[in-house]
């Protein structure tokens, strides 16, 4: 389904419910999914934000002077 739609609480009351659950579950499973990405994204900024300390600390950042 496009996620770009919005529905109408007009719309909402309207469908069947059988719809209305369909759309629910869907948008459940759709939610899940960008919490597993959002937690991934999270650690390797975590990680990438160690490495950047860890190359302040060890004073390998590149030098070009």
């Amino acid at each position: 389904y496009d996620m770009a739609f919005k529905y109408t609480e007009d719309q909402l009351n309207k469908m069947d419910k059988t719809v209305i659950v369909e759309l629910f579950l869907g948008l459940q499973d759709h939610m899940e999914k960008l919490t597993k990405e959002t937690h991934a994204l999270n650690e390797k900024m975590q990680f990438l934000m160690e490495q950047i300390s860890f190359m302040e600390i060890d004073g390998t950042k590149s030098k070009e002077s």
